[in-house]
């Protein structure tokens, strides 16, 4: 059940996304963003300390090669790496967006931190998956 809805709000966070940072302008939506990141991230974090004490490959029925253990924990460990940084970096978005600065450097490195910690989950979980 964890899995399941953890992906489920991980595909509405993707599907409802912002198209444009002057939307923050309406103050129920960005207090709805800062409060659906903080779940967000909360909920990774509890899932990642809940889900180490287990071995990547619990249910195989044969010897995983320790290479293929190694990749997996890596990947697994990226994924929670790049999770954590998507809440992060919208929580920076926003901080910087209500403190004024709607453009510029700061900003710019905010949403691309953001849009870099999206495509790399993508992909990651394209990996998992696979």
């Amino acid at each position: 059940m964890l899995h399941w809805g953890f992906i489920i709000l991980y595909a509405y966070g993707m599907i409802k996304q912002l198209d444009d940072l002057s939307q923050l302008k309406d103050t129920g939506l960005l207090y709805f963003e800062v409060v659906f990141s903080i779940i967000f991230l909360l909920i990774v974090v509890f899932r990642y300390l809940y889900m180490r004490k287990y071995k990547t490959f619990l249910g195989a029925s044969k010897a995983v090669p320790m290479a293929h253990q190694y990749l997996a924990k890596a990947i697994h460990i990226s994924m929670y790496l790049c999770l954590v940084l998507l809440p992060l970096s919208g929580l920076l978005i926003a901080g910087l967006y209500t403190l004024g600065f709607t453009r510029g450097l700061m900003q710019d490195l905010a949403v691309g931190l953001h849009e870099f910690s999206a495509s790399l989950s993508y992909l990651l979980i394209v990996i998992h998956v696979g």
